[in-house]
């Protein structure tokens, strides 16, 4: 407990931020921008679920969108949106796609249990064959953490096949992910509308002729972050 002659000290920037409420409206319409443009992605990946249902898990299709929002991943704002999305505590099947404040725009598949025993090794031929240079592969123990620094993410051109089945091997999960810098709303869009389905491509050959789903259960919310 501080004592009654504690002092705190701000500096002439704080102290102006502090007068003004400009910064706080304008963050907030900068993430209301944020959450209207990943609503937007959500209603064009709808579509694209659907009509790649048949390449895809069951569960993508019966899936709902999700965005949520927060204060403080590492101390700073961020918004998520999950679609497709399952999380139980043994599997995962999910897109997330992230806003950062002040670091970047992400998008991430991530995949555990079930998903990651059927899907794992083709996912990672196919990385190598059609994605140089363009994906990040999760080096992570903890699948919750969604920063690019060199303990969370390396870029797959960092590994050969024999390293990337390694680090699979070591781990419980799968996540893989592509990084768009910050820019206008409408110009991130269309990119991260790509990197979307280009990350969902990476599992569809694994699906042809109508197989049935792997896990038939109802998908479970949660997981904010």
């Amino acid at each position: 407990m501080m004592g009654n002659d504690a002092k705190i000290y701000l500096s002439e920037q704080e102290l102006q931020l502090m007068y003004s409420a400009d910064f706080i409206l304008t963050k907030r319409r900068i993430i209301d921008s944020v959450c209207e443009m990943f609503a937007a992605v959500s209603i064009e990946m709808q579509q694209f679920v659907k009509e790649a249902a048949h390449r895809l898990p069951e569960i993508a299709a019966r899936s709902s969108s999700k965005i949520s929002k927060g204060e403080n991943y590492l101390l700073l704002p961020y918004v998520i949106l999950d679609y497709p999305k399952f999380f139980s505590h043994e599997d995962i099947f999910a897109v997330r796609t992230m806003f950062w404040w002040g670091n970047f725009f992400s998008v991430t598949l991530q995949l555990s249990g079930i998903y990651q025993s059927k899907l794992q090794i083709s996912i990672f031929k196919r990385l190598t064959e059609h994605f140089p240079g363009k994906i990040f592969i999760c080096v992570n123990k903890d699948q919750w953490q969604h920063h690019f620094e060199q303990d969370n993410y390396l870029p797959i051109q960092q590994f050969d096949e024999k390293d990337i089945l390694q680090s699979v091997a070591d781990r419980s999960f799968i996540k893989v992910a592509i990084r768009i810098p910050l820019q206008q709303p409408n110009a991130a869009q269309e990119q991260i509308i790509k990197a979307c389905k280009d990350l969902l491509r990476l599992v569809m050959p694994n699906f042809q002729g109508g197989e049935k789903d792997l896990l038939p259960e109802t998908p479970t919310k949660g997981f904010d972050l």
